[in-house]
């Protein structure tokens, strides 16, 4: 190999180390945003599992009333 065939390959895999981390920080802004929906998604559980234990209450309450 020349030198000049050396350092081109050197600027090649300089090129694709690059791509790599821009691939790498593309991946990490999805990850990121699936967490953030995640965490929307965990909160409207806990919402809705409040909703539900309210519910439940209410129920038992009217049931004991109607006794």
């Amino acid at each position: 190999m020349t030198t000049e065939e050396i350092l081109m390959t050197a600027e090649e895999i300089t090129m694709l180390k690059g791509e790599t981390v821009d691939t790498m920080k593309e991946e990490n802004t999805i990850i990121g945003e699936i967490i953030m929906i995640a965490e929307e998604m965990t909160t409207e559980l806990v919402m809705i599992t409040e909703e539900n234990t309210l519910t439940k209450e209410m129920t038992t309450e009217l049931v004991m009333t109607t006794d």
